[in-house]
């Protein structure tokens, strides 16, 4: 292949990835868009719905990627570290089984090792009602985070007129802190979506979706050293204020006792896409 050919390539592939696409370049079957590029032309494909999957304009698309990441510094979160890296792959699809059926598809695997870690105790404490937080940073120690996701859907045109679709994402993660005082998680997050669409006109789509999530993560804490030292603990309501807490006594950080912290969720959406002309479309949730 020539230079100038290269270059000419490449200048096209630079204005199509960085524009609006219309409708009939993403369903071209020479078409080499990468699946973001599909997705940034369909609302219906961010959406909570999976009904909308059977707006996709392409016969399949699948994306293969693996991630690598380090970081060190002193500007950190409190749950975080001063250094770390991070190890990940994942995969995903959408496919076009007929012309009334249309499944998706992901998995991923993450492996993230922090060093000189201490803060929170749970794995996400943006996502808990409280938080559990080292009092000091004198114990500081290694932590390591294992996470495994598997997520699917399944839209179908029911009629000319209406959709049907569900889907599931599952995650299962663990974490553990090396040094006491030391932390043992498990969690399970799982998130199910069942819902419809209503084509009103050739141009006119709404739907709704009912969504229900439950996330179990339990935590056990224990000690594999001394036992004469005295390790303390906050228990935050927010804004760092809340009450101490001695590993051992009774409460939230008893000895070897693990303790679930259980949340669920229910909740729904509504959408509407108006396909104003031929390369324009407003979507909203």
């Amino acid at each position: 292949m020539t230079l100038k050919r290269i270059i000419v390539i490449g200048t096209v592939a630079s204005g199509v990835l960085g524009s609006a696409l219309p409708a009939q370049s993403v369903a071209s079957a020479d078409s080499w868009l990468r699946m973001t590029d599909v997705k940034r032309t369909n609302g219906w494909l961010y959406s909570e719905n999976a009904a909308g999957l059977g707006t996709l304009r392409v016969k399949q698309v699948s994306e293969v990627a693996a991630s690598a990441n380090a970081g060190w510094g002193d500007l950190y979160n409190y749950y975080d570290s001063d250094k770390e890296h991070a190890l990940g792959v994942n995969a995903a699809s959408y496919y076009r089984l007929s012309d009334k059926v249309v499944v998706s598809g992901a998995v991923e695997y993450l492996n993230r090792s922090l060093n000189h870690a201490t803060g929170s105790y749970f794995i996400d404490p943006t996502q808990t009602p409280f938080d559990l937080v080292e009092f000091t940073t004198e114990n500081a120690g290694d932590k390591n985070y294992e996470k495994y996701r598997v997520a699917g859907g399944v839209g179908a045109d029911l009629t000319r007129r209406i959709s049907l679709g569900a889907s599931l994402d599952y995650t299962a993660a663990n974490y553990a802190k090396r040094k006491d005082l030391r932390h043992t998680n498990s969690l399970l997050d799982m998130t199910v979506t069942a819902g419809a669409a209503f084509h009103l006109s050739e141009r006119l789509t709404v739907g709704a979706n009912y969504a229900y999530r439950r996330r179990n993560e339990s935590l056990l804490l224990s000690i594999y050293g001394k036992t004469d030292k005295v390790y303390t603990s906050l228990l935050n309501y927010g804004a760092f204020f809340g009450k101490r807490e001695t590993f051992g006594e009774v409460g939230y950080t008893k000895e070897n006792e693990s303790k679930p912290l259980f949340d669920e969720y229910h909740g729904g959406a509504v959408q509407a896409a108006w396909q104003i002309t031929s390369e324009l479309t407003f979507f909203s949730e």
